[in-house]
């Protein structure tokens, strides 16, 4: 064999050999290019945690904005605290195209030491989100890179307006995505909107995009009213329970323990459910129509202190009872007291009566008859009796008297 040919083949060999390593880093480079995430993307993303930790030190109501790069079939999860999946009810045919089949898809939050830790909010980027198969939407840990976010937590609702037809809504947190659930907008830049809300924790942020925006908020007008009202709850469950510590002012008789003001804590619409829990015990329950919002049990017997005029004497009794009192925003009639003046100013309330060492009853009169406390928690109830206008009243409890 010649020398002109074995170089031949030594040169083509060696071309070979440098095609197919192009060949090979090419084919590298592209699989390594489904598994990592665009430098820009993830800039974007870390940008946008970055806002949300510096909102979390600004007053309430304070919003930022920040530009978010977003890939092909990609999306930003936030999940709040309490380690529950977010969820989608499915009702259009964008959301129906991607995932057929399900009314209800969830995502479960991925709780690890890696990804997202337990009892703290979170927020994650997923490259790729996988359709479900069990009405579950996954995303492959090599698809998702996560943030903890310890010292805020994320709304779990927030208003809907997807597109031109909302077609899905979403509870407990929130989803940004591109090319998934709406199509109909495959942009690659959005700007997102960073809200510092003080909510029930008192360190609420909540994320969206403009086209959710309400009256210029990320936070719903529904969001705040729950909020409002879960608060209200825990407010009016302290004011039962500190009736235990006051005192009587005569021995084992009953006494008021004053007025609470139902309207200004829990807003219309909303109502709030005494009934006997399963300990026997007093269950206060945040409603909005049927739905239970939230609960908190009262160490206290579930009772009624009724005050009555039998047409003779005055009357007081105790009722208790197994069934459930609903008292709405605007409060039944019979059990609404008057606090202050009542013939100059009518602020409808409800009261309660300390009727033993154990037992704060919420206190009801007969409809027919007008209640009122003075602000010294004196009920004062007027009765129609021989032809004129008698009254009769329940001293307010004492406070206790601390040493210091």
């Amino acid at each position: 064999m010649s020398k002109n040919k074995k170089a031949r083949i030594t040169l083509e060999f060696a071309i070979g050999i440098v095609l197919s390593i192009l060949i090979l880093i090419a084919v590298i480079n592209i699989i390594s290019g489904l598994f990592r995430l665009n430098d820009s993307s993830k800039q974007s993303f870390d940008n946008l945690v970055s806002v949300i930790n510096d909102v979390s030190d600004d007053p309430a109501g304070t919003v930022k904005t920040t530009a978010l790069r977003m890939d092909k079939e990609t999306a930003v999860i936030g999940f709040p605290k309490n380690n529950k999946p977010l969820k989608f009810d499915v009702s259009g045919s964008e959301a129906s195209n991607w995932a057929p089949g399900f009314k209800t898809l969830s995502f479960e939050k991925p709780i690890s030491d890696e990804k997202c830790k337990k009892d703290e909010a979170c927020i994650c980027l997923c490259r790729h989100l996988e359709k479900p198969t069990d009405g579950k939407i996954k995303c492959k840990d090599n698809y998702l890179i996560c943030e903890n976010i310890n010292e805020v937590d994320f709304p779990e609702f927030l208003p809907d307006n997807e597109g031109p037809l909302t077609y899905f809504s979403r509870t407990n947190g929130f989803i940004i995505s591109r090319g998934i659930f709406n199509d109909w907008r495959n942009t690659q830049f959005r700007t997102i909107y960073v809200e510092k809300y003080k909510g029930i924790s008192g360190n609420i942020v909540a994320v969206c995009e403009s086209k959710n925006l309400e009256e210029g908020s990320c936070v719903s007008e529904e969001y705040k009213k729950q909020s409002e009202g879960i608060e209200g709850l825990k407010e009016l469950a302290k004011f039962i329970e500190s009736c235990k510590d006051r005192e009587f002012v005569e021995d084992n008789k009953p006494c008021s323990c004053g007025a609470f003001d139902l309207r200004s804590f829990i807003p219309e619409g909303y109502s709030v459910e005494f009934s006997k829990s399963k300990n026997d015990k007093l269950n206060i329950t945040l409603k909005h129509g049927t739905q239970e919002l939230n609960s908190i049990e009262a160490d206290i017997d579930f009772c009624v202190y009724k005050i009555s005029f039998n047409g003779i004497e005055f009357s007081k009794k105790i009722e208790r009872t197994t069934s459930q009192i609903d008292l709405e925003h605007n409060i039944k009639n019979n059990y609404i007291f008057y606090y202050g003046n009542y013939f100059e100013e009518e602020n409808p309330q409800i009261a309660f009566i300390k009727y033993d060492k154990e037992n704060i009853c919420l206190a009801s009169h007969e409809s027919s008859e007008d209640g009122y406390i003075n602000p010294l928690d004196t009920i004062t109830v007027r009765y129609w009796h021989d032809m004129v206008y008698q009254s009769t009243e329940l001293v307010g409890c004492k406070y206790s008297i601390t040493e210091e």
